[in-house]
Protein backbone atom coordinates (compact mmCIF):
# COMPACT_ATOMS: atom_id res chain seq x y z
CA UNK A 1 0.00 0.00 0.00
CA UNK A 2 2.59 2.63 1.28
CA UNK A 3 4.31 1.62 -2.63
CA UNK A 4 1.11 2.77 -4.02
CA UNK A 5 1.52 5.93 -2.25
CA UNK A 6 -1.47 5.13 0.01
CA UNK A 7 -1.22 6.22 4.00
CA UNK A 8 -1.47 3.29 6.37
CA UNK A 9 -1.09 3.25 9.87
CA UNK A 10 -0.26 0.37 12.16
CA UNK A 11 -3.44 -1.20 14.58
CA UNK A 12 -3.58 -2.97 17.51
CA UNK A 13 -3.59 -6.73 16.70
CA UNK A 14 -7.51 -8.02 17.11
CA UNK A 15 -8.75 -3.88 16.45
CA UNK A 16 -10.16 -1.48 14.41
CA UNK A 17 -9.65 1.44 17.33
CA UNK A 18 -6.47 3.01 16.94
CA UNK A 19 -4.16 3.56 20.27
CA UNK A 20 -2.60 6.81 18.54
CA UNK A 21 -3.95 10.47 17.14
CA UNK A 22 -4.21 9.07 13.42
CA UNK A 23 -6.12 12.22 12.47
CA UNK A 24 -2.95 13.81 11.33
CA UNK A 25 -2.00 11.21 9.15
CA UNK A 26 -4.73 12.75 7.02
CA UNK A 27 -2.42 15.36 5.65
CA UNK A 28 1.23 14.12 6.59
CA UNK A 29 2.60 10.69 5.87
CA UNK A 30 2.83 7.84 8.34
CA UNK A 31 6.06 5.89 8.64
CA UNK A 32 5.54 3.90 12.00
CA UNK A 33 6.81 0.45 11.41
CA UNK A 34 3.47 -1.92 11.19
CA UNK A 35 3.48 -5.18 12.50
CA UNK A 36 0.20 -7.06 11.56
CA UNK A 37 -3.12 -4.79 11.89
CA UNK A 38 -3.05 -1.64 9.80
CA UNK A 39 -5.49 1.09 8.73
CA UNK A 40 -5.14 2.42 5.54
CA UNK A 41 -6.30 5.87 5.02
CA UNK A 42 -9.16 7.08 2.84
CA UNK A 43 -9.46 10.55 0.41
CA UNK A 44 -6.81 13.08 -0.99
CA UNK A 45 -3.56 11.54 0.95
CA UNK A 46 -3.64 8.38 -0.60
CA UNK A 47 -3.86 9.42 -4.51
CA UNK A 48 -7.93 10.26 -3.72
CA UNK A 49 -8.79 6.34 -2.69
CA UNK A 50 -12.10 5.38 -1.26
CA UNK A 51 -13.63 2.09 -0.55
CA UNK A 52 -16.85 0.59 -1.55
CA UNK A 53 -17.57 -1.59 2.32
CA UNK A 54 -20.08 -4.29 1.85
CA UNK A 55 -21.28 -5.52 5.37
CA UNK A 56 -23.55 -7.75 3.39
CA UNK A 57 -21.67 -10.72 1.84
CA UNK A 58 -24.68 -11.34 -0.72
CA UNK A 59 -24.09 -7.65 -2.35
CA UNK A 60 -20.56 -8.89 -4.13
CA UNK A 61 -22.47 -10.40 -6.49
CA UNK A 62 -23.91 -7.07 -7.35
CA UNK A 63 -20.05 -5.46 -7.58
CA UNK A 64 -17.73 -8.46 -8.78
CA UNK A 65 -18.41 -6.81 -12.55
CA UNK A 66 -15.84 -4.02 -11.08
CA UNK A 67 -12.35 -5.30 -11.69
CA UNK A 68 -10.49 -3.65 -8.95
CA UNK A 69 -8.18 -4.47 -6.05
CA UNK A 70 -10.59 -6.40 -3.65
CA UNK A 71 -9.97 -7.80 0.03
CA UNK A 72 -12.57 -10.23 2.04
CA UNK A 73 -13.20 -9.05 5.04
CA UNK A 74 -14.57 -10.31 8.32
CA UNK A 75 -17.88 -10.07 7.14
CA UNK A 76 -18.16 -9.14 3.85
CA UNK A 77 -15.59 -7.42 1.09
CA UNK A 78 -13.85 -4.02 0.62
CA UNK A 79 -13.75 -2.69 -3.02
CA UNK A 80 -11.24 0.08 -3.83
CA UNK A 81 -11.16 2.94 -6.29
CA UNK A 82 -9.59 5.69 -6.52
CA UNK A 83 -11.95 9.02 -7.05
CA UNK A 84 -11.38 10.52 -11.36
CA UNK A 85 -10.47 13.95 -11.11
CA UNK A 86 -10.38 14.00 -7.41
CA UNK A 87 -14.30 14.03 -7.15
CA UNK A 88 -14.65 11.89 -4.11
CA UNK A 89 -17.82 10.56 -2.56
CA UNK A 90 -18.68 11.02 1.29
CA UNK A 91 -17.92 8.98 3.53
CA UNK A 92 -21.17 7.36 4.86
CA UNK A 93 -23.31 4.42 5.95
CA UNK A 94 -26.26 3.16 4.06
CA UNK A 95 -28.80 0.81 4.19
CA UNK A 96 -31.92 -0.33 2.18
CA UNK A 97 -35.26 -1.76 2.71
CA UNK A 98 -34.04 -5.22 2.38
CA UNK A 99 -31.88 -4.20 5.80
CA UNK A 100 -28.84 -4.89 3.43
CA UNK A 101 -25.94 -2.87 5.06
CA UNK A 102 -22.60 -1.19 3.16
CA UNK A 103 -20.10 1.81 3.85
CA UNK A 104 -18.50 4.07 1.23
CA UNK A 105 -15.24 5.37 3.18
CA UNK A 106 -13.87 7.93 1.58
CA UNK A 107 -12.35 11.17 3.36
CA UNK A 108 -11.89 11.39 6.58
CA UNK A 109 -12.50 7.08 7.00
CA UNK A 110 -10.05 4.28 7.30
CA UNK A 111 -10.32 0.33 6.82
CA UNK A 112 -8.35 -2.02 7.65
CA UNK A 113 -5.65 -2.96 5.42
CA UNK A 114 -5.40 -6.53 4.07
CA UNK A 115 -3.54 -9.10 6.13
CA UNK A 116 -5.00 -7.40 9.22
CA UNK A 117 -6.92 -9.76 11.92
CA UNK A 118 -10.08 -9.27 12.50
CA UNK A 119 -11.73 -8.49 16.29
CA UNK A 120 -12.83 -12.12 15.98
CA UNK A 121 -9.32 -13.37 16.57
CA UNK A 122 -9.44 -15.57 13.66
CA UNK A 123 -10.81 -13.99 10.45
CA UNK A 124 -7.64 -12.23 8.36
CA UNK A 125 -8.26 -9.66 5.86
CA UNK A 126 -7.78 -11.34 2.45
CA UNK A 127 -7.06 -10.01 -1.14
CA UNK A 128 -9.37 -12.42 -2.90
CA UNK A 129 -8.59 -10.04 -6.42
CA UNK A 130 -5.03 -9.07 -6.41
CA UNK A 131 -5.31 -6.41 -9.40
CA UNK A 132 -4.28 -2.71 -9.61
CA UNK A 133 -6.98 -0.12 -8.24
CA UNK A 134 -9.57 1.09 -10.60
CA UNK A 135 -10.29 4.97 -11.03
CA UNK A 136 -13.41 5.43 -11.85
CA UNK A 137 -16.32 8.36 -11.35
CA UNK A 138 -17.61 7.81 -8.01
CA UNK A 139 -21.06 8.71 -10.27
CA UNK A 140 -21.24 4.80 -11.33
CA UNK A 141 -20.89 3.52 -8.09
CA UNK A 142 -23.68 5.83 -6.69
CA UNK A 143 -25.80 4.65 -10.13
CA UNK A 144 -25.32 0.59 -8.76
CA UNK A 145 -26.20 1.54 -5.05
CA UNK A 146 -29.19 3.07 -6.67
CA UNK A 147 -30.36 0.38 -8.76
CA UNK A 148 -29.85 -1.82 -5.16
CA UNK A 149 -32.35 0.41 -3.32
CA UNK A 150 -29.60 2.78 -1.63
CA UNK A 151 -29.76 6.32 -1.24
CA UNK A 152 -26.17 7.54 -1.22
CA UNK A 153 -27.53 11.15 -1.49
CA UNK A 154 -28.60 11.38 2.44
CA UNK A 155 -25.72 12.78 3.73
CA UNK A 156 -26.86 16.38 1.36
CA UNK A 157 -29.77 16.66 3.73
CA UNK A 158 -29.22 20.44 5.13
CA UNK A 159 -29.97 20.39 9.04
CA UNK A 160 -33.00 22.58 8.52
CA UNK A 161 -34.28 19.58 6.40
CA UNK A 162 -33.88 17.75 9.03
CA UNK A 163 -36.12 19.03 11.19
CA UNK A 164 -38.62 18.58 9.01
CA UNK A 165 -38.44 15.21 9.81
CA UNK A 166 -36.54 11.99 9.07
CA UNK A 167 -37.96 8.61 8.08
CA UNK A 168 -36.66 5.17 8.30
CA UNK A 169 -33.26 4.73 6.56
CA UNK A 170 -32.37 7.85 7.72
CA UNK A 171 -32.78 7.90 11.03
CA UNK A 172 -29.75 6.50 12.52
CA UNK A 173 -27.48 9.42 10.71
CA UNK A 174 -29.51 12.22 10.72
CA UNK A 175 -29.76 11.98 14.83
CA UNK A 176 -25.82 11.39 14.42
CA UNK A 177 -24.88 14.22 12.34
CA UNK A 178 -27.52 16.56 14.21
CA UNK A 179 -25.30 15.41 17.82
CA UNK A 180 -22.11 16.41 16.25
CA UNK A 181 -23.75 19.72 14.79
CA UNK A 182 -24.96 20.42 18.48
CA UNK A 183 -21.65 19.57 19.64
CA UNK A 184 -19.95 21.97 17.65
CA UNK A 185 -22.33 24.80 17.24
CA UNK A 186 -23.60 24.85 20.56
CA UNK A 187 -21.13 23.05 22.79
CA UNK A 188 -23.70 20.78 24.30
CA UNK A 189 -22.72 17.92 26.15
CA UNK A 190 -23.58 14.78 27.80
CA UNK A 191 -27.21 15.09 29.51
CA UNK A 192 -28.00 18.38 27.21
CA UNK A 193 -27.39 16.79 24.11
CA UNK A 194 -29.43 13.40 25.06
CA UNK A 195 -31.98 15.99 26.11
CA UNK A 196 -32.14 17.29 22.56
CA UNK A 197 -31.49 14.52 20.57
CA UNK A 198 -34.39 12.38 22.79
CA UNK A 199 -36.99 15.85 21.80
CA UNK A 200 -35.48 15.55 18.12
CA UNK A 201 -36.36 11.74 18.07
CA UNK A 202 -39.81 11.94 19.99
CA UNK A 203 -40.95 14.58 17.13
CA UNK A 204 -38.94 14.33 13.75
CA UNK A 205 -38.49 10.72 13.63
CA UNK A 206 -40.60 8.48 12.03
CA UNK A 207 -40.87 5.95 13.76
CA UNK A 208 -38.26 7.07 16.25
CA UNK A 209 -35.69 5.50 17.61
CA UNK A 210 -35.39 3.42 20.79
CA UNK A 211 -34.18 5.16 23.39
CA UNK A 212 -31.02 3.28 23.90
CA UNK A 213 -30.37 4.01 20.04
CA UNK A 214 -29.83 7.72 21.39
CA UNK A 215 -27.93 6.91 24.51
CA UNK A 216 -25.33 5.02 21.62
CA UNK A 217 -25.64 8.11 19.50
CA UNK A 218 -24.71 10.89 22.31
CA UNK A 219 -21.83 8.43 23.00
CA UNK A 220 -20.78 8.22 19.61
CA UNK A 221 -21.02 12.09 19.31
CA UNK A 222 -18.97 12.98 22.61
CA UNK A 223 -16.21 10.10 21.21
CA UNK A 224 -15.67 12.61 18.06
CA UNK A 225 -13.09 15.20 18.14
CA UNK A 226 -14.85 17.79 16.87
CA UNK A 227 -11.46 19.88 16.28
CA UNK A 228 -10.75 17.84 13.62
CA UNK A 229 -13.72 16.99 11.76
CA UNK A 230 -14.32 18.35 8.38
CA UNK A 231 -18.51 18.99 8.50
CA UNK A 232 -19.01 18.02 5.16
CA UNK A 233 -17.59 15.02 5.29
CA UNK A 234 -16.52 14.03 8.50
CA UNK A 235 -17.05 10.00 9.51
CA UNK A 236 -20.03 8.45 10.76
CA UNK A 237 -18.21 6.41 14.04
CA UNK A 238 -21.44 5.46 15.12
CA UNK A 239 -21.68 1.16 14.37
CA UNK A 240 -22.01 -0.36 17.23
CA UNK A 241 -18.86 -1.40 19.76
CA UNK A 242 -20.26 -0.71 23.09
CA UNK A 243 -22.11 1.15 25.23
CA UNK A 244 -22.62 2.80 28.55
CA UNK A 245 -26.00 1.62 30.47
CA UNK A 246 -26.85 2.34 34.25
CA UNK A 247 -28.37 -1.18 35.40
CA UNK A 248 -31.31 0.19 36.67
CA UNK A 249 -35.35 -1.24 36.10
CA UNK A 250 -34.82 -0.36 32.11
CA UNK A 251 -32.20 -1.76 31.32
CA UNK A 252 -33.36 -5.23 30.32
CA UNK A 253 -35.70 -3.15 27.48
CA UNK A 254 -32.89 -1.26 26.57
CA UNK A 255 -30.86 -4.32 25.77
CA UNK A 256 -33.89 -5.71 23.75
CA UNK A 257 -34.66 -2.71 21.68
CA UNK A 258 -30.96 -2.90 20.93
CA UNK A 259 -30.93 -6.12 19.57
CA UNK A 260 -33.92 -5.76 17.58
CA UNK A 261 -32.70 -2.46 16.49
CA UNK A 262 -29.41 -3.59 15.10
CA UNK A 263 -30.39 -7.29 14.54
CA UNK A 264 -28.53 -8.71 16.85
CA UNK A 265 -28.60 -11.63 19.14
CA UNK A 266 -28.43 -11.30 23.13
CA UNK A 267 -25.49 -14.08 22.83
CA UNK A 268 -23.19 -11.81 20.53
CA UNK A 269 -23.12 -8.93 24.00
CA UNK A 270 -20.68 -9.21 27.04
CA UNK A 271 -21.32 -7.30 29.73
CA UNK A 272 -18.94 -5.44 32.27
CA UNK A 273 -19.60 -3.60 35.81
CA UNK A 274 -17.42 -0.73 35.69
CA UNK A 275 -17.97 -0.32 39.53
CA UNK A 276 -16.91 -4.44 40.13
CA UNK A 277 -14.44 -4.02 37.67
CA UNK A 278 -14.63 -7.29 35.64
CA UNK A 279 -16.95 -9.34 32.83
CA UNK A 280 -20.27 -10.17 34.32
CA UNK A 281 -22.72 -12.36 33.41
CA UNK A 282 -25.88 -10.80 33.39
CA UNK A 283 -29.64 -12.12 33.70
CA UNK A 284 -32.65 -10.45 33.81
CA UNK A 285 -32.98 -11.60 37.71
CA UNK A 286 -29.55 -10.44 38.75
CA UNK A 287 -29.66 -7.93 41.32
CA UNK A 288 -25.69 -7.75 42.43
CA UNK A 289 -25.22 -4.85 39.72
CA UNK A 290 -28.69 -2.99 40.79
CA UNK A 291 -27.64 0.75 39.78
CA UNK A 292 -23.92 0.14 38.59
CA UNK A 293 -22.86 1.10 35.55
CA UNK A 294 -22.32 -1.83 32.98
CA UNK A 295 -20.59 -1.33 29.49
CA UNK A 296 -22.00 -3.72 27.02
CA UNK A 297 -19.88 -4.71 24.45
CA UNK A 298 -20.87 -6.02 20.75
CA UNK A 299 -18.85 -9.15 20.23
Amino acid sequence: MREKGINCFPLPTFSKIPNIKWTVYQTERCDLPIQISYAVICGKISNNLFVVDLDTIELYDDFKDFITFTVKTGKGYHFYFYAKDGRLPATIPLKNEKGQKMDIRSEGAYVLGAGSIHEDKTSVYTIVNNVEIATIDPQIIKDRLVELGFNPEIRKKRMVELLKGVTEGERDDSVFRLGMAMRHSFGLKDADLLYHLNYFNQHCVFPPLPDVIIKIKVQSAMGCDIDKIRFQEFLDEADLKEVKLKYDDNFWKEIEDLCTHYKIKLSSLKFKCENCRKIIVLKPETTDHKNHNITVIYQ
